[in-house]
């Protein structure tokens, strides 16, 4: 009971917390797909980046900088590779109707047997 109360609480408080932003979160909103399919790809290679960015940042005592750091690297990642790789699955969906009207403006030729 508690587990499942906890597993619809979460996602409760987030979705009622990012409608009282004042900010448009549609365009992040709208590249999860690519963020979500394309994230295992870079995971591996993102976590050896992250570890030697915080090798360079061990002056910071409070280690404040490794975090901040590492929120933008997670930032540059949805604003910049989930929209490629959104707009990559998309494609087929979205070429395909401009070369159906494409074909469709185009002359009939006929066939002579």
């Amino acid at each position: 009971w508690l587990e499942m109360s906890v597993a619809f609480l979460q996602p409760a408080l987030i979705a009622l917390g990012m409608s009282a932003l004042p900010f448009n979160l549609a365009w992040w909103g709208n590249t999860t797909l690519g963020c979500y399919v394309f994230h295992f790809y870079f995971k591996d290679q993102v976590g050896m980046w992250v570890w030697s960015l915080c090798d360079w940042v061990t002056w910071d005592p409070t280690g404040l900088l490794a975090f901040f750091l590492i929120i933008g690297l997670c930032a540059i990642f949805t604003t910049f590779l989930g929209p490629a790789g959104h707009y990559f699955l998309l494609t087929p969906a979205l070429l395909y109707p401009r070369i159906a009207k494409a074909m469709a403006g185009r002359p009939k030729v006929a066939v002579q047997a």
